[in-house]
């Protein structure tokens, strides 16, 4: 049975070059997914559940697999059953 995947936050980073790119974040029960700018998916590696898989372990994971210096990190806007913002 697949598992449902939850959008956890978004992230950008800055190339060399300066350019700007953008990451979403999702964890799948025990796992952690990256969706880079191409649009691919990278499984995280596993020494990052290891850490904990805590925002600061992604972050770096960002930094290494895609080249760029982790800049803003946006967490999804959370709102209660009456949609009000908590």
């Amino acid at each position: 049975m697949a598992r449902k995947r939850q959008f956890w936050f978004s992230a950008e980073g800055q190339e060399r070059d300066g350019s700007v790119k953008s990451f979403s974040v999702y964890k799948s029960g025990k796992s952690i997914y990256i969706t880079g700018p191409d649009i691919r998916e990278y499984l995280c590696h596993p020494i990052v559940k290891a850490r904990g898989g805590t925002v600061d372990a992604v972050k770096r994971e960002i930094a290494v697999v895609f080249g760029v210096k982790v800049t803003k990190v946006e967490y999804p806007e959370v709102r209660d059953r009456r949609g009000r913002r908590s």
